[in-house]
């Protein structure tokens, strides 16, 4: 029979050798990558593998204008643009006008694709509140 007084010692003393080794190398594989303490970089050292990039859908806006309201819809964008106290607003719908009341009048096709910001004093001389479309003879 094997005493284990004898048999224990040594062979806990190389399994204790053998944790120890496996910890310090998977500690050294972890700081692989890492730069040594107390190193300095500047930002030519440095490099950022950038993130991946999708293409990008480029909308382009169709407005109509709707005089007796004096808003313009964007159907690529599905919003309305109008002032409201000297200021452009972007918004899905405008507060205290009824959707379907501004849908049912008369509308004109914008042919700019920028902002109606750029177009809109022209606009309204063209198309005053009281526009209407021409009738077919």
């Amino acid at each position: 029979m094997i005493q284990l007084k004898q048999f224990c010692p040594g062979r806990l003393a190389a399994l204790g050798a053998g944790v120890a080794m496996v910890l310090m190398l998977a500690g050294c594989a972890g700081q692989a990558n890492r730069p040594p303490a107390g190193a300095t970089f500047t930002a030519a050292d440095m490099y950022v593998t950038p993130p991946d990039l999708q293409p990008g859908i480029l909308v382009t806006d169709h407005y109509y204008y709707y005089p007796a309201w004096g808003v313009y819809y964007n159907t690529s964008r599905s919003q309305f643009s109008y002032l409201q106290g000297g200021a452009w607003v972007l918004g899905p719908i405008p507060p205290g006008m009824p959707i379907n009341l501004i849908m049912a009048s008369p509308s004109v096709k914008m042919n700019f694709r920028d902002s109606p910001t750029n177009h809109h004093a022209e606009t309204l001389l063209k198309y005053p509140a009281n526009w209407k479309p021409p009738t077919p003879n």
